[in-house]
């Protein structure tokens, strides 16, 4: 069950997208429609999997909800909508870890491709699934992982997150999980990717290396090549051309 909060400070909107939602899955509920963005951060919880938000509102906007919301979740998903084309709106949310980005007059089909993902993903990455450790520790540090695989990860920032030494977390998360952190960290990493470019978006290839903790665009190449058999582009063309012939 996909939990979603949706904000927006027109009700015909709020009103269209809970519908759109909740008839296109019956495993999606719309638990909240708030009209501004404090009133979201009041309803926003742990139980919150996808927040769905416009970016000019009145009073606190779109991206000031989306940092504090990440802040305090930041396991929580989040789809901005807005009705202004420029990629600056969606640059800031990158920088806040914001992977969907749609423009109105909301298109119903690429909403629900985007919720499918969304539930795609969090039954294939989530840390949970990933090993069949129940060790608290090796579950922080997937945790954590997940959280902020867009930023920069090194086994001295994971062992300082748990309080005990890099060689020591090296070694249980090896025991533990059969692999060592750092082609776990990679996993989650080409793992976001794929979801971002095998979806509805209009961002580059270099943009997602960039959004899934890969800045250099050759490197990025390089490493998804390596782990998937094609570049991010070849993915990208083989993944639509799937969906047009189906």
């Amino acid at each position: 069950m996909l939990k979603i909060v949706v904000v927006d400070d027109e009700i015909r909107i709020r009103k269209g997208l809970t519908k759109i939602i909740e008839r296109s899955n019956e495993d999606y509920q719309v638990i909240h429609q708030c009209e501004h963005a404090i009133e979201a951060l009041e309803k926003i919880n742990a139980e919150v999997d996808v927040l769905i938000t416009d970016i000019r509102m009145s009073g606190m906007d779109g991206l000031s909800l989306l940092e504090e919301a990440r802040n305090r979740f930041p396991r929580l998903e989040c789809i901005v909508i807005s009705g202004f084309g420029n990629f600056e709106y969606a640059q800031q949310a990158i920088r806040y870890g914001i992977k969907r980005y749609i423009l109105k007059p909301i298109n119903k089909d690429e909403l629900c491709e985007i919720l499918h993902q969304i539930s795609d993903t969090k039954k294939s990455i989530c840390p949970q699934k990933t090993s069949s450790t129940n060790h608290p520790i090796i579950k922080k540090i997937q945790y954590y992982i997940y959280d902020n695989y867009s930023g920069k990860l090194d086994l001295n920032t994971l062992a300082q997150h748990v309080l005990l030494n890099p060689t020591y977390i090296s070694k249980l998360f090896k025991e533990q999980t059969g692999k060592n952190i750092t082609d776990f960290i990679i996993q989650v990493r080409i793992e976001q990717a794929k979801d971002l470019l095998s979806g509805p978006t209009s961002m580059k290839t270099y943009e997602i290396g960039h959004v899934v903790g890969y800045p250099d665009p050759v490197y990025f190449n390089k490493i998804f090549k390596k782990h998937v058999g094609f570049t991010p582009r070849e993915y990208q063309n083989n993944t639509r051309k799937s969906k047009d012939n189906a």
